[in-house]
């Protein structure tokens, strides 16, 4: 069976955007379908709408709703009215965090997507959670996000960390793969000290910004010419000037957690500031885990070759 992309629905306050998102990535990667709604409890028989998951009881959050056969029904309406291929899953458990964490770890999904926390609710505290205790990337899309017919501009939050240089490939091949710009961007501190710089006279008296736009173009230059590629170095605090940047990006892809070579910061709480603010999807790579990128890298590769023999 192939891995999943996983679409965790808040069951109270339904919002159609992260399923929406969780179809056009299925389709871009090649994957199936699994929505998936929790509801408070434990194991207990299959009931008769929807195909359902146990989980072992313990105590339940009490934001969980105790039935949810009626928004799995509607699930499985709007996919079937809009013929897309996937299936809704019901799962019991005690958090919905925990639950969808479960489930994304034994199918290996690809991808785990779920809302952003614009107000309270089990899957708008979960989303922070996920982000750092997921076993796959996660994808933290805004309350009312309507898809395009095209990802014309991809950001990658990068700082040199393995999180951001795993960001910044998945960012690439998605690129690549739907013909889309990328932007990488590095966000600098406005009062930097004198530990950040190199040792070279030139990095001390250019400064963080000329320091991290001549080390960006460099790690720009490996990436190749197949899509165009842009650097921004935006000077101010990391989180808001992401949150601002995400107003032109249909896609912003960054690592949880991580310290740049200027200790432009790109970690655990400013993860959960840019996706609880931010106006487009957030594709967040938890530490350790990478986005599944075999089917993007291969179209890649491919593009690259076809370019190199025209």
């Amino acid at each position: 069976m192939s891995r999943p992309v996983i679409v965790g629905l808040d069951p109270r306050r339904p919002d159609w955007a992260p399923v929406d998102f969780g179809v056009e990535a299925a389709r871009i990667v090649n994957a199936r379908l699994l929505v998936a709604v929790v509801q408070a409890g434990g194991p207990e028989p299959p009931l008769t709408a929807g195909q359902m998951v146990a989980f072992a009881a313990a105590q339940v959050d009490p934001d969980l709703e105790p039935d949810c056969r009626a928004i799995v029904a509607e699930v499985e309406a709007k996919l079937h009215a809009e013929s897309v291929q996937g299936e809704c899953v019901r799962l019991r458990g005690t958090s919905a965090a925990r639950a969808l964490q479960d489930v994304s770890e034994r199918d290996d999904a690809i991808l785990l997507v779920v809302g952003a926390r614009r107000r309270r609710g089990p899957l708008g505290s979960t989303a922070a959670a996920l982000v750092h205790g997921s076993p796959c990337p996660v994808a933290v899309v805004p309350r009312g996000w309507e898809a395009r017919r095209q990802l014309r501009e991809i950001g990658v939050g990068y700082v040199d960390t393995p999180e951001a240089r795993a960001a910044l490939r998945a960012a690439h091949a998605l690129a690549v793969r739907v013909g889309a710009t990328l932007r990488v961007i590095s966000v600098v501190s406005e009062t930097p000290t004198m530990y950040q710089f190199g040792t070279d006279l030139e990095d001390v008296v250019g400064g963080p910004k000329v320091w991290t736009e001549r080390h960006l173009r460099g790690v720009v230059a490996e990436l190749g010419d197949v899509v165009p590629v842009t650097i921004d170095v935006p000077v101010g605090e990391p989180a808001l000037m992401l949150v601002e940047i995400s107003r032109r990006l249909d896609l912003l892809t960054m690592g949880a957690r991580g310290y740049g070579p200027l200790r432009a910061v790109l970690a655990g709480s400013v993860s959960r500031q840019v996706t609880a603010g931010a106006h487009c999807p957030v594709v967040v790579l938890p530490r350790g885990v990478e986005l599944a990128t075999e089917a993007l890298m291969t179209d890649a590769r491919s593009a690259t070759s076809v370019q190199a023999s025209a």
